[in-house]
């Protein structure tokens, strides 16, 4: 997931639409590719084996991308893109005041 995909779903989650929360869960779930994680997933989706194939049949990266460019699309008067004046790196979350790559603090 790359830089920006992953600021969005941290800072704006609750843009996702329950089907996408869903799929997001899943998909991060899956990617442990573990006995456990396998459980879960059979378990969370019981009956409907067939909607999860097709889950797992997506392409991660290209998901999240997708969901990402929605978000940012459907909520634009919403979403703060917060990056450091010095050094243009996203910011931790819209809220933050110091830059994580470059260690610029702007309070």
């Amino acid at each position: 997931m790359d830089e920006l995909t992953a600021y969005v779903f941290k800072a704006y989650r609750h843009l996702l639409t329950p089907e996408e929360w869903e799929t997001y869960q899943t998909l991060l779930v899956d990617s442990k590719d573990t006995a456990n994680a396998r459980a879960l997933l059979a378990k969370v989706w019981h009956g409907r084996e067939s909607e999860l194939a097709k889950v797992l049949e997506q392409d991660p990266d290209k998901y999240f991308a997708s969901v990402k460019d929605r978000i940012l699309r459907d909520h634009s008067g919403e979403i703060v893109i917060n990056r450091c004046s010095k050094c243009g790196a996203l910011a931790q979350t819209p809220q933050a005041r110091q830059c994580l790559r470059c260690g610029y603090d702007w309070h």
